[in-house]
């Protein structure tokens, strides 16, 4: 295998590879990726007659970055070359694009429950693996509208109960709770960091928060919880009702949570590195988004722990292997605590 970019498409080992990005985001439940070659005439032959919905295997300096399927092709010729460009996904894209096809009501007490009573790993052969402790709950309800996806259906049920959809290298689908923390993938300028830049946005941010909901107890009254964001001087309220009874105690930790997050999301980090993987305990491993780890660059006042929300691997015959990655404060995608304590509540239905 090549020191550089290696396709495989039906068992068939392509290499040649002018240019190369895949990206994978903690915002996308599959990676995405664009190749393109240009081909001298006498070599174009049937052996390049890739198609779309065809699978695929990538390899970047030996390391497995992807398995995914092909999305589109493009071919153009010239007196002297042909040249072919091919995107596509990752194999999690099926239920992205996979409507599903029992519709009405499921009944489930878990995760698990949840995913088999829609047909995930039945209809699209996508397996699922559920990062956390699936423990099992008062019987919940969730009904299929026509022209829904396996993705809306497992992504509306994802929010309300405050879980994250991801996916891994060989399209597996992820479904967990919080982002892991490797102290081994840091990022340092005076090592490993080729270039940074960072940005900081406050316009999501507010001066003091403010939650209303009704009293647990029944009453009619109305329970309010606040917070103050010290770092916004210019007066900016934010108002938001929690769709739950809770106490005032609990709207503030609500409060508390959108301030504290909002903040984290205002400093936004991209740096790159070259290779797409990192040692750690001896082994090569892949930047991957979805993990928190250690940042130093100093030189744009950027010191502490950050949450990798996107990589994007990149090739190019004078660049070579780079990784792109963009980061956010540590606690920018923590789960809402109201989230949280619906998990552990009596069960519920909604659609």
């Amino acid at each position: 295998m090549s020191e550089h970019v290696n396709v495989f498409y039906n068992s068939q080992e392509y290499t040649g590879w002018q240019s190369v990005s895949i990206n994978n985001s903690i915002d996308m439940v599959c990676a995405s990726f664009a190749l393109k070659t240009a081909i001298d005439w006498p070599s174009f032959n049937d052996r390049y007659r890739m198609t779309p919905g065809g699978e695929v295997q990538i390899f970047m300096a030996s390391n497995f970055v992807l398995d995914g399927f092909i999305d589109s092709i493009n071919m153009s010729v010239s007196n002297s070359s042909h040249s072919i460009s091919l995107s596509g996904r990752s194999g999690s894209s099926l239920i992205v694009d996979s409507m599903v096809e029992t519709l009405g009501e499921r009944k489930y007490t878990t995760w698990k429950g949840l995913v088999e009573a829609i047909g995930v790993r039945k209809n699209t052969g996508v397996n699922v693996d559920i990062d956390f402790d699936d423990e099992k709950f008062a019987e919940r309800t969730v009904v299929v509208e026509a022209g829904e996806t396996y993705f809306d259906v497992l992504s509306r049920k994802a929010k309300k109960d405050g879980v994250l959809l991801t996916s891994n290298s060989d399209g597996l689908l992820i479904i967990k709770r919080d982002s892991g923390f490797d102290e081994d993938a840091s990022l340092d300028e005076n090592s490993n960091v080729l270039s940074a830049s960072m940005s900081v946005d406050n316009i999501s941010r507010y001066s003091k928060y403010i939650i209303y909901s009704q009293d647990p107890n029944g009453d009619n009254d109305t329970e309010t919880g606040t917070a103050a964001d010290e770092g916004i001087s210019i007066k900016k309220t934010f108002i938001d009702v929690e769709s739950n009874a809770a106490t005032s105690s609990e709207l503030k930790v609500r409060a508390e949570w959108e301030a504290n997050t909002r903040e984290a999301k205002s400093q936004r980090i991209t740096c790159s590195v070259v290779g797409t993987t990192y040692k750690s305990g001896g082994r090569r491993i892949l930047w991957r988004p979805n993990i928190v780890v250690p940042v130093f660059i100093p030189s744009l006042f950027a010191e502490g722990n950050f949450l990798i929300t996107s990589c994007t691997y990149k090739y190019s015959e004078k660049g070579g292997s780079i990784t792109e990655i963009s980061l956010e404060r540590e606690g920018a995608r923590t789960i809402d605590p109201t989230k949280k304590s619906e998990v552990i509540s009596s069960g519920w239905a909604d659609s």
